[in-house]
């Protein structure tokens, strides 16, 4: 560590203990000995507290470590609300405002920008954070840029900022503020901050020639499989995918002096002094039978009917000696249900001295599917379990897991042993050609000082897999990986209680695709188009983009025809939700004709889409429909209207109405497909408009 700086940080300790000293000297008694009043007034100097807001409360919280938090919150009769979190000394943490008046049930864009939203945001900050903006230590944007949306209470925009310190990011320490922009101006909604005033530095005296080798070491790259959830949605079996992984990708740090392994100390969460308890109520449910069965219905009783009993699958229960089920272990209840075409049985036992055990079984097989078995009386918080007794309870364990499982135990592997007092718990993981797929796995608990199997769970699928012998090695993985992500420098709380130098890959929760040892990316990065520069349309679809609505790709391709797809995607993300930018087409059919946006058997496809029939797509999901058939009162002065399909003029009249199309030239060209420039700005036009 460096010395000087040490002794720096210590004489600046000692000048601000003389100095805060000398200040409650000065200060009435009353105000030294009330840190929150002193809070309270700290606050006040920087936040202006609306008149409107006459009610106030306060909540005094405290952590494991026994740090005070002030919670205090200004309302009125009306529905706004203003709270505001602080440390003792005033230093605020949290800052969240409501007021239900903003609320007026549209959906519009703001007149005010991104751009606009970050200088407010900011002046925001330096005005109640004035602290953290020093030489040394300061905010900065994250790389996101901010994220945007829209609601009926206005646009929404929400920056993160990150911790440096010496240009070095701090771990945990961001800061998020999320501005509402609407007509009336701009507000802060909310502000959320983990900025750590008082944990010091440590700086290293030298740091490692090769981080990157002391970094592979320390954290290895390892093969497995996968589930592809997205592939195996339509499919019987589970679609598999074989990926490289770095151990403890995301959370794995090393020090950038020494490279060795450092774990992140979290921070202690506030909780109130004084807690109160809450009810909790349990509905009623019921249901009717009727006097006459469907094919299905009959089909379905046919099934249970063919299931084994209570009796048999207790049976198969009490023949377990590891659970050590006395005579006075009584059957309560039971319950049978299907999942995946399978009749799953459940079974409750219990005495009367604390004993409860709950099982299932497949009701067809008798298959064990799960245990847990509870005995409070058998408890024991001082017992330590010796290496001998693991061992011997892995042997156990494996025996039982053959009783239970004997098609497929031999697939599972043990993992990792732990134990906590008298229990064991072993976790076993399914092994393929010698990679693990860790989607299927098995745990099974022991209380080693009575012998009892205290808990079973096992689950199974069908998958396909590739084979490892097409994987890349994982060398060339990593160095994929670093190429396109390197380690960066930052600091990290550590068990020193001190932010210590460490290394981390620029980008975690990674995986590599074993066959192309390409980085799979865990979502597409969204920047800005990179066609758009000087294009009429470039306003709009920067200002759609800014608030969450954009087309995925890298080029926005504005003088192309834009799909249908593409079309209700825009569309359907302006009016009804940004989710629609993610839906597959069949998704999108379905929501569409829900809404009657489109008609049944209407495909949504890669087809283009002519101009009037995206005024009727805009028209119907704006809602104005009804009145767009009234054809007959309707006039447009498009140049072109005759040339408008009859039963589309209202549509067409409605958004020229609006101002929201207003054609080439005087012409509507209505037979024309739509580019998607001209797509974006329709949605832009209707967003602002009132």
């Amino acid at each position: 560590m460096n010395t000087l700086r040490r002794e720096e940080n210590i004489m600046k300790k000692f000048f601000s203990i003389i100095l805060c000293l000398a200040m409650l000297s000065a200060l009435p008694v009353s105000a030294a000995e009330d840190p929150m009043e002193a809070a309270l007034g700290s606050v006040k100097e920087r936040i202006e507290i609306p008149a409107e807001l006459t009610e106030f409360e306060s909540r005094t919280l405290k952590d494991d470590n026994n740090n005070i938090t002030y919670d205090f919150n200004w309302s009125d009769k009306e529905g706004k609300m203003l709270e505001i979190q602080c440390d003792k000394y005033g230093r605020i943490s949290s800052y969240w405002s409501w007021d239900n008046s903003e609320h007026d049930g549209e959906t519009h864009l703001s007149p005010y920008t991104k751009a606009d939203a970050l200088s407010f945001a900011e002046s925001f900050l330096k005005q109640v954070m004035p602290d953290v903006f020093s030489d040394i230590s300061c905010l900065e944007l994250d790389n996101d840029g901010g994220i945007g949306s829209m609601d009926s209470y206005g646009t929404s925009y929400t920056f993160n900022f990150i911790r440096k310190y010496e240009g070095v990011e701090v771990l945990s320490n961001n800061t998020s503020v999320t501005v509402i922009a609407s007509e009336n101006g701009l507000t802060v909604r909310r502000m959320f901050s983990e900025y750590d005033y008082d944990t010091e530095f440590i700086i290293p005296e030298n740091e490692l020639d090769n981080p990157e080798q002391a970094y592979r070491t320390a954290f290895p790259i390892k093969l497995h499989y996968e589930k592809d959830y997205e592939k195996s949605e339509d499919t019987d079996i589970d679609i598999t995918k074989l990926v490289y992984s770095v151990e403890e990708s995301g959370t794995g740090f090393i020090s950038a002096e020494n490279g060795e392994i450092k774990k992140e100390k979290l921070h202690a969460e506030p909780y109130p002094v004084n807690e109160s308890a809450m009810d909790a109520a349990a509905g009623d449910s019921s249901f009717s039978r009727k006097e006459s069965f469907t094919e299905a219905e009959l089909a379905e009783l046919n099934n249970v009917a063919g299931l084994k009993t209570e009796q048999e699958i207790e049976k198969i229960f009490r023949n377990i000696s590891d659970l050590q089920m006395t005579s006075e272990m009584k059957l309560k209840n039971s319950q049978i249900y299907k999942y995946d075409d399978n009749y799953i049985m459940n079974l409750y036992f219990s005495d009367d001295k604390n004993r409860s055990l709950y099982v299932s079984a497949d009701a067809k097989t008798g298959e064990i599917k799960s245990i847990n078995n509870y005995n409070n009386n058998n408890y024991d918080k001082d017992y330590e379990i010796s290496e001998t007794q693991k061992a011997e309870t892995e042997k156990k364990a494996e025996n039982f897991l053959k009783l239970a499982a004997p098609d497929i135990a031999a697939e599972y592997e043990l993992d990792t042993l732990n134990s906590s007092s008298s229990t064991a718990s072993l976790y076993y993981v399914r092994m393929v050609n010698g990679v693990d797929y860790s989607v299927n796995f098995a745990n099974i608990s022991y209380n080693v000082k009575t012998g009892m199997l205290t808990n079973y769970y096992i689950n199974y699928s069908d998958a396909a897999f590739d084979n490892p012998e097409n994987a890349v090695d994982g060398d060339t993985a990593y160095d994929n990986l670093l190429s396109k992500y390197p380690l960066k420098k930052i600091y990290v709380l550590t068990d020193s209680d001190m932010f210590e130098l460490c290394y981390t890959p620029s980008k975690g929760y990674l995986n590599i695709d074993a066959i192309s040892g390409e980085v799979i990316e865990t979502s597409e990065q969204q920047g800005e188009f990179s066609d758009i520069k000087g294009h009429w349309c470039e306003n709009a679809v920067t200002r759609l983009a800014e608030v969450g609505i954009r087309l995925s790709g890298s080029e926005f391709k504005p003088d192309e025809e834009i799909t249908k797809s593409d079309l209700l995607k825009l569309f359907g993300a302006g009016l009804e939700g940004t989710g629609y930018l993610y839906y597959k087409n069949s998704d999108i059919a379905s929501s569409m004709l829900r809404m009657k946006v489109i008609k049944k058997d209407e495909p949504v496809d890669e087809s283009p889409v002519t101009r009037e029939d995206a005024c009727v797509y805009m028209v119907r999901l704006a809602g104005f429909e009804r009145v767009a058939k009234l054809t007959d009162i309707f006039k447009v002065s498009f140049s072109d209207s005759a040339d408008i399909s009859p039963e589309k003029i209202g549509y067409a009249a409605i958004l020229s109405g609006m101002g929201i199309v207003a054609g080439d030239n005087g012409e509507l060209l209505p037979k024309q497909n739509i580019t998607r420039a001209e797509a974006a700005q329709m949605l832009y036009v209707y967003l602002l408009s009132d």
